[in-house]
């Protein structure tokens, strides 16, 4: 991965991130919405975890 791609990367899953945190903390526990947040939120850690193991790799070759 060139380093260039990998900064994209970090930098969108960060933005998403960011973005599903702030829903999970705004989205009422009662409502459909709460639970879509929580799996836009589980879905962006495990991209972020995928772009650090990644980066890793890149790295140590």
């Amino acid at each position: 991965m060139s380093p260039e791609l990998g900064r994209a990367a970090f930098t969108l899953v960060l933005f998403f991130l960011i973005l599903s945190l702030f829903a999970v903390a705004l989205a009422p526990r009662g409502t459909p919405a709460f639970p879509i947040s929580l799996v836009s939120l589980f879905i962006s850690l495990c991209f972020l975890g995928l772009v650090i193991a990644l980066v890793r790799r890149q790295r140590h070759e």
